[in-house]
Formats: structure tokens, sequence, C-alpha cells
């Protein structure tokens, strides 16, 4: 038990793990070489992204190296882009396509795939208390998070990849309420936290989203408007909720450090 904890200990200083990475046959070779329980490198590969060279060759390579059959059979349920490319050159082309995310942090020749998240909105006049406001003060839309850090964190220049259509999205940079919630306020379709964004067509059906310039340390969401009326609505509402910002009932969050 005390040589398995020291072998965890150890990995990330032999191989300077970070969150993103992508597992390579030399990788998984270190973890065998580093003496780790098969159980262990078989879990390792099942949560990472992949990019495993499954030739006859190179198994046989890993085979020599004292890779268990176990850990090579994990290998190749996860899948080889680099050989799919080689012996099936339109098959590959279609593959990214199928395998692209809704919504994903784009990592080197992988993404990560974001789970969608709630968001709530309030309408507010509060400004009408303000004498230069007084009664031609207009409505806001206050637009919460639940939670105060998103799960996903990256740098200052993130790159996300999406199937959604852009025009649908928006990108803001959120406050923190009470430690309880995050949040953002619009204004006629407007808001002083939005932040200018790139898009640029990626594989079939898929685009690259990122910032126009580098982000500031913080908490920001991409906010997406439904590509379909919902219940009780019709398509002109829910065109005309987008454009007064109204209409978001989902994003993507993440954080900035």
């Amino acid at each position: 038990m005390l040589i398995l904890v020291l072998a965890l200990l150890l990995v990330p200083a032999a191989m300077t793990s970070r969150a993103g990475e992508v597992l390579t046959n030399q990788t998984v070779v270190e973890m065998v070489q580093l003496h780790l329980a098969d159980e262990i490198v078989v879990r390792k590969i099942e949560t990472s992204l992949c990019q495993f060279d499954t030739t006859p060759q190179a198994l046989a390579q890993l085979q020599a190296a004292g890779v268990p059959a176990t850990v090579i059979g994990a290998m190749l349920s996860a899948g080889s882009p680099a050989a799919s490319t080689a012996s099936a050159p339109a098959a590959a082309a279609a593959a990214p396509a199928a395998r692209t995310p809704e919504f994903g942090l784009l990592l080197g020749n992988g993404y990560r795939s974001m789970a969608a998240t709630p968001v709530s909105s309030e309408s507010s006049r509060r400004k009408k208390w303000i004498p230069i406001y007084g009664s031609y003060a207009g409505t806001e839309t206050f637009f919460f998070i639940k939670g105060v850090h998103a799960a996903t964190v990256t740098g200052p220049r993130p790159v996300f990849v999406t199937t959604i259509e852009p025009s649908r999205m928006r990108l803001v940079h959120l406050g923190v309420r009470d430690d309880e919630e995050r949040y953002v306020v619009f204004a006629k379709g407007r808001s002083d936290r939005e932040i200018a964004v790139t898009a640029e067509p990626s594989s079939a059906g898929a685009y690259h989203l990122s910032p126009s310039q580098a982000l500031e340390p913080g908490e920001y969401a991409w906010l997406v408007t439904p590509s379909a009326p919902q219940s009780g609505q019709s398509v002109l509402a829910v065109a005309l909720a987008a454009q007064i910002g109204g209409m978001w009932t989902s994003g993507y969050d993440f954080s900035v450090q």
C-alpha cells in the first residue's frame, strides 16, 4: 500500500502532469515504469484526452516495454486518431465533426467538453429611485449563475470549440453577489460587461470561439439563446427577447486565473 501511495505522489513530478494533458504511448510506458497498478493506468486512460499509436508495430513496442495486455486493451478502446488518418483519410476527415461537443475548451489537438449550467433571470427598475433617472429609468435584466467559481479554469486567452451558432452566444464578465452566485446585467440588449469575441469556422458544423483580447482574472460565461421557441412562445417572441437580453436560460461558465 505504501508503494502505491508513493507512486501516485510521484506521477505529477515525473510527468509534469497538468489539466488538459494528452496521453501518448510514451506517457503510458512511463506510468508502467513507475509501477502503477494496472487499474490506475486504465482509469487514467479512460478519463484523459488520448492520442495513441495503435499500429501493429506500436503495439509490439508497447508489449516489449512491459505494458500489460489490460492496459493495451484500454488504449485500443480509447481509439487512435493518428492511425485512423493513415488508414482511412475520408473517415478521419468526417470523424472530428461527429466527436465535436456542443461546447468545449480547446486543448492542443483535443478538447474538454463543458456541461451547460442553468441561467436564471430577474427584471428590475432599480434606477427609478435615483434622481437623475426617476421615472425614465428603463428595465434592467439580471442574469444569475449559481456558485462563485466555475469548474473549468483557463488562462487569459482560451479558445473554445462549439457546434452552436455563434450568433446565439454572448461572452460576459460576471460579477459575484453575496458569495452565493454570479451575475451580469443587461439593459436594452447591452451590458458593459460584454466581451468582444472572434468566431472562426472549424470542422464541418463547428466553430472556434475566442475573446478578442486577453481576459483579466475572474469569472466569465457564454450565454446561449435557445435555438427553438420554448413551450408557449412564438418564434417572434424568441427573437425579440434575444434582442433585449431576456432569453438566456443556459450558459457555459469558466474561471480565468
